[in-house]
């Protein structure tokens, strides 16, 4: 008897477990490597932050009580990112009304390398410290070099927005949706010019440090789209940090 009521448990414990299995989420979709991305509409606000440590009755978790004080005020003392070439603020995890947007570690930055940004970009920490190795290291440089004046402003076109690639009803999520993209439209310089994507992408003066500092992009991120890519890019640079196998970058 004994043995045929364990054997009755363990059966009921496999379904569960069964079920539980069933029940799990499964990961995001990677994307792929030849699609394109529109970045025609404008970065939506972050939804509300969600707090990972309360438990689903609404109550605190025990990590929550536990928390070390003096831990948190050391954490709150670092720079973002832990990187002091970004400024800006921390954001608490968030999710996007569309299922799998949002992002885990996110930022949102003000300037990067003391270069004010025109419009705070929120994105998640890998995609700032690319950022910022890209605009300390190849794009300002270049620029003062080949214009004469250094770059006192980068304008943002687009940063975290919970939508699908090109808008599309039921498409795959853009880089955007997860903060692993930004969108450059161009520059600030401290003489008080502006180069820009759409004005000076063909110009004799700027166009051809606009094309290097877009090719020199290729690598630090996963995908670089300009203008010669399509319609779409136009007027600025859309660089990402997908997880892809090989960079695609036009």
């Amino acid at each position: 008897m004994r043995c045929v009521a364990v054997m009755a448990l363990m059966a009921v414990l496999g379904g569960e477990a069964l079920a539980n299995v069933s029940q799990s989420p499964l990961p995001p979709i990677r994307p792929g490597a030849a699609e394109v991305e529109s970045d025609t509409a404008p970065a939506n606000a972050p939804s509300e932050p969600t707090d990972d440590r309360a438990a689903p009755d609404g109550t605190a978790t025990d990590d929550a009580l536990t928390e070390d004080p003096a831990s948190e005020s050391a954490e709150t003392n670092l720079p973002i990112c832990r990187d002091p070439r970004l400024e800006g603020e921390r954001l608490d995890p968030f999710l996007g009304d569309i299922a799998g947007c949002g992002i885990f570690d996110a930022v949102r930055l003000g300037a990067v390398l003391g270069v004010r940004l025109d419009t705070p970009a929120t994105l998640d920490c890998r995609t700032a410290l690319r950022l910022a190795d890209w605009l300390g290291g190849v794009a300002a440089p270049r620029i003062e070099d080949a214009l004469g004046s250094p770059v006192v402003e980068m304008k943002i076109y687009g940063s975290y927005a919970c939508r699908t690639r090109n808008n599309r009803p039921g498409g795959r999520l853009s880089e955007h949706a997860v903060g692993r993209a930004v969108d450059v439209a161009g520059f600030a310089l401290a003489d008080g010019r502006t180069v820009t994507v759409s004005g000076d992408w063909a110009s004799p003066e700027a166009g051809p440090v606009l094309k290097t500092i877009a090719e020199a992009a290729c690598g630090p991120f996963t995908t670089v789209l300009g203008p010669d890519a399509d319609v779409y890019h136009q007027d600025h640079l859309h660089l990402d940090t997908a997880y892809r196998q090989a960079p695609y970058c036009r």
